[in-house]
């Protein structure tokens, strides 16, 4: 990890940071800083540390995001690394926080000692920081302020192995999670009357099933589909999560059903089904801090206020480590001393059929495709033939493998399903209801879920159940489909 050293304050780490800016490498990516911006940014800190006036340090604090919002992105990072390193002034206090593990207190020292010393320290981190943060906070525009704050800790911490950073995030995490109280977020929903500028925000910041027009836009805000988004005072529009949905008649298996050419309409006040087909935190800053679970069970609750008719709350979600995760597979089929597709049958109809006696043992045999790997490998990721009749058959093979994927919580993940939004929905207390093949036939499906889609089940009276069961003890309620793909795939 890197350990900053020479001049102290924020001048020497502006002087460190302006040497890196300089550099010929990315000329075109930097902005140098002039002596008076660096030397006012070193004052306004070093005031702010040091007024224990209580206007003062307001006062200074203000200036101080007002200088954030005003700097272009070097000048950012400048300060990122400055107020880090303000809060957390030497080794000993970043191993309170667990980011700095070689300056640890020796193996032999005894355990109590060990204990004490690292309270002590992250009293004075806390103590210090906080006093900081507070201020900051409370600032105009200071929470947007550290929500952006953290985002460019969390980069700069994972770009550049910064200890200092790392620290910063979790000082300023725990700060958010103080001012984003849940008596002061509030949820809306989002519909043809809501602003213009709210709904092109919105709109933007979809990336999942991003919106290419006006009509998709309306599309989606149609009568039989709603968007809801969680805000926060502090973040003036900016949502903190947002949700699309889709009231329907039974549980679409396809995306094709909601958004795509034969999309079907079915009036409200006849649904018995809400669909959330597209959920986004676009704020990095708030990572980690469940507000994509929060939207859910807000939308959920007011949606059984408002639409008494749906009784279904389910999802329609991609699988995005799926592909990558068959793929990398199979490259490590392509050493096997045996032939590849050796294992299981191909499917009827499928060129190369034939009854093989061996249990399968490498991925190729388990989805019967007998090809070399390297043309596996090419099929799987041609969107034409990923939606052709021969890649059909295959499809309730793909649908076994990936629930024994998505369950399988005795890997390395800790006792956690391997794919992350398998794993967010899980923890959030949903169940894995299905698997359908085929289900999003789109370029970025093919790339990421192999067209694989999945519907998680949220029953409001089972949530705190399910999630208490999968976060402690890695146990993933599955419903009567899923339970056969599994049962199938261990015969």
């Amino acid at each position: 990890m890197n350990a900053r050293r020479g001049r102290s304050g924020l001048q020497g780490v502006f002087e460190r940071i302006g040497v890196w800016s300089r550099s010929p490498r990315n000329p075109a990516e930097h902005h140098e800083l002039s002596s008076r911006d660096l030397g006012r940014l070193d004052r306004v800190f070093k005031r702010l540390t040091d007024t224990t006036e209580l206007s003062g340090r307001r006062r200074l604090a203000a200036e101080l995001v007002t200088l954030w919002a005003e700097d272009v992105p070097p000048a950012r990072a400048n300060l990122l690394r400055a107020l880090a390193e303000g809060a957390l002034p030497d080794d000993a206090q970043r191993v309170a926080l667990g980011v700095l593990g070689s300056s640890s207190p020796e193996v032999g020292a005894p355990a109590r000692q060990r204990l004490e010393l690292l309270a002590d320290a992250q009293r004075a981190v806390r103590t210090r920081a906080d006093a900081i943060l507070d201020e900051l906070g409370a600032a105009p525009g200071g929470v947007r302020f550290l929500v952006e704050l953290r985002a460019a800790a969390i980069d700069v911490a994972a770009r550049d192995d910064d200890a200092a950073a790392s620290a910063l995030d979790l000082l300023v995490q725990a700060r958010l999670q103080v001012l984003m109280t849940p008596a002061l977020i509030e949820l809306r929903r989002l519909d043809w009357d809501t602003p213009a500028s709210l709904l092109q925000r919105v709109a933007a910041l979809e990336k999942v099933h991003p919106i290419e027009s006006i009509d998709q836009l309306r599309s989606r805000l149609a009568d039989d589909r709603a968007a809801f988004a969680l805000f926060h005072p502090g973040m003036h529009g900016e949502p903190l999560a947002f949700v699309w949905l889709a009231f329907t008649k039974g549980i679409p298996d396809s995306l094709d059903r909601i958004i795509g050419p034969h999309a079907g309409t079915v009036p409200v006040d006849r649904a018995d089904t809400a669909v959330f087909w597209s959920i986004s935190s676009p704020q990095p800053g708030l990572a980690g801090m469940g507000f994509g679970n929060e939207l859910i069970k807000a939308t959920v609750n007011e949606l059984r206020t408002t639409h008494p008719t749906v009784s279904t709350y389910v999802t329609l979600s991609p699988v995005p480590s799926f592909a990558q995760h068959v793929l990398a597979t199979i490259s490590g089929d392509e050493d096997h001393e045996e032939f590849s597709g050796a294992g299981a049958a191909p499917p009827e109809g499928v060129a190369g059929a034939g009854a093989i006696d061996q249990p399968p043992r490498t991925m190729l045999g388990t989805l019967g495709m007998n090809r070399p790997a390297d043309e596996v490998q090419r099929l799987l990721s041609d969107d034409i033939w990923m939606v052709s009749d021969e890649a059909a058959r295959y499809g309730g093979r793909f649908l076994k493998l990936a629930a024994e994927y998505l369950t399988d919580t005795d890997t390395d993940a800790g006792g956690r399903s391997p794919d992350p939004v398998a794993n967010f929905h899980l923890g959030n207390g949903a169940q894995l209801a299905r698997l359908c093949w085929g289900a999003n036939r789109t370029h970025d499906g093919v790339a990421r879920s192999l067209t694989l889609m999945a519907n998680y089940l949220y029953e409001p009276d089972r949530l705190s159940e399910r999630a208490g069961h999968y976060r402690t003890e890695g146990q993933v309620s599955v419903g009567d489909d899923v339970a056969r793909l599994l049962d199938e795939a261990s015969d």
